[in-house]
């Protein structure tokens, strides 16, 4: 029942989309696309998937005996299983499945795996920050930004920078009241979570992961700009540092399938705060989002042909 309202919800917003804007202005536009800059996009992306996966090397090192090649090629196959599941659930279970008994058991699988999904939510936290204090203070403060929609983005990375201080005692608040409750081994288990939390919120250790993370979010940002150059639309890496974050933050609601249709709609909205035309931020956003796609489904053949030569002869 889920995914079918998942996609009741996306049909729906591609039927907003094509109410509000002039639809057959959006079709024009991409028919002048550039095939140049989408495959330049593709391959950018599929160079994102690569540093992706090397910083999952960076995080399960020394816990597996797997080499470089094979954990990319397990990467790979993952990122092409996202593609066809929600919120890269599909990938996750893959990697889970396939190397739990690798890494410790299911329980430190998992851990390794949030550890990822953490380093690069703040990635897009701090990218988002960086580049609206940047816009900001290059506008001479225009006060005018803070009536933008991009305000909540500012409170989100306030509350994120509260979240690894809150942790602790938050956590422990409600350990103190399990420990009242029938079962005592349930405010045990809160209290052994709540360490493993703790310990993933801390920045500690994370500055390689991190400088890694940020930089796949350029490389998403420029693989973005290479389709608006493409189109003809000259908008700055800013501005669409700040979009894309946004963006990549907002299809994280579990609302649609795979994002479609909320990730176009946010970003054509948020970028033409900008001043620019909403038929070109749609065809923009579109675009880049379905090289993305092209660039994961290609990942499955890549992933196992890392796999086949890894073979012995």
């Amino acid at each position: 029942m889920k995914p079918l309202l998942k996609a009741v919800v996306s049909a729906m917003l591609l039927a907003v989309a094509v109410y509000l804007l002039d639809f057959q202005s959006v079709i024009e536009i991409m028919k002048e696309g550039s095939p140049g800059s989408f495959a330049i996009a593709v391959v950018i992306n599929i160079a994102i998937v690569c540093l992706l996966g090397l910083r999952w090397f960076v995080i399960i090192a020394g816990k597996t005996p797997r080499m470089l090649l094979p954990v990319l090629s397990v990467y790979f196959k993952a990122a092409f299983l996202n593609f066809f599941t929600p919120a890269n659930l599909g990938g996750d279970a893959y990697r889970l499945i396939l190397m739990r008994g690798e890494l410790g058991g299911g329980g430190q699988s998992i851990k390794y795996l949030v550890q990822e999904r953490i380093v690069g939510y703040y990635g897009y936290i701090f990218t988002f920050a960086i580049a609206y204090l940047s816009i900001f203070v290059l506008s001479n403060f225009d006060m005018r930004l803070w009536d933008a929609p991009y305000i909540y983005g500012v409170m989100l990375f306030a509350t994120s920078l509260m979240l690894p201080l809150l942790a602790g005692p938050l956590g422990g608040g409600v350990i103190r009241v399990l420990q009242h409750l029938p079962g005592h081994d349930l405010a045990e288990r809160a209290r052994q979570a709540l360490q493993v939390l703790v310990h993933l919120l801390s920045p500690k250790g994370s500055l390689v992961l991190m400088l890694m993370t940020l930089f796949g979010i350029l490389l998403w940002v420029i693989s973005i700009k290479v389709i608006a150059t493409g189109f003809g639309l000259r908008v700055p890496l800013l501005h669409l540092a700040v979009v894309a974050t946004i963006v990549e933050l907002v299809r994280l609601i579990p609302i649609t399938i795979q994002g479609i249709g909320l990730r176009e709609v946010t970003f054509a909205y948020l970028l033409s705060f900008f001043g620019y035309a909403p038929e070109q931020c749609y065809a923009v956003g579109a675009i880049s989002y379905i090289a993305f796609s092209v660039a994961l489904i290609l990942c499955g053949p890549l992933g196992q042909a890392i796999a086949s030569s890894e073979r012995p002869k």
